[in-house]
């Protein structure tokens, strides 16, 4: 697992798509101020083969158990204590607010083989979906390969995370960057 307390951390995170949304994160929680770990909190990236048990054991939090009680996730009476879990396409975002101040500890879990299973369970249970693409193009997007779609989800992501764009807007924008790059007819 890669722990983030800084922004200058990023470059550990070799996906480009969860590269730029830290980058995006970091930035709004630090403005105007400098971010501020001890007041802000940090950032979790998952990596194939971390289980849970050694997330708990390097942050001293268990997103598999219960605040509360002594459930744990699988178990009938399980109630997760996330703030907010959400969707982000090729990875989820999971977010505890801690203290009344607002220390914030946030999971990023990509949907990656090797990852554990029972992390992705919870986040494929709970999460809030992603808003789903605009038909025309979902369209365009089937008929691509793996390195153009790749080409054209890294473009949405910074769009998206660094420019600030809506995500319907960097959608669109990443599809003509790819139609232009890759030579295809636009919509």
């Amino acid at each position: 697992m890669i722990i983030l307390r800084d922004p200058q951390q990023l470059s550990q995170v070799v996906q480009p798509d969860i590269k730029a949304f830290l980058r995006q994160r970091f930035h709004a929680i630090g403005d105007p101020d400098p971010y501020n770990p001890d007041v802000h909190g940090y950032f979790i990236v998952l990596e194939p083969g971390d289980t849970a048990e050694q997330i708990e054991a390097a942050t001293g939090y268990a997103p598999l158990k219960s605040l509360f009680d002594d459930s744990v996730y699988g178990d009938a009476d399980f109630a997760p204590d996330f703030e907010c879990l959400e969707d982000q396409g090729r990875f989820f975002e999971i977010v505890y607010i801690l203290t009344d101040s607002g220390f914030t500890v946030v999971f990023i879990v990509p949907k990656e083989q090797g990852i554990d299973s029972r992390m992705l369970g919870l986040c494929a249970e709970f999460a809030t979906p992603t808003p789903p693409l605009a038909p025309d193009i979902a369209a365009v997007l089937s008929r691509l390969d793996e390195t153009m779609r790749e080409f054209y989800q890294e473009r949405a992501a910074i769009a998206e995370f660094e420019a600030g764009m809506s995500r319907a807007e960097a959608e669109q924008f990443a599809l003509a960057l790819t139609c232009a790059h890759f030579k295809l007819a636009p919509l």
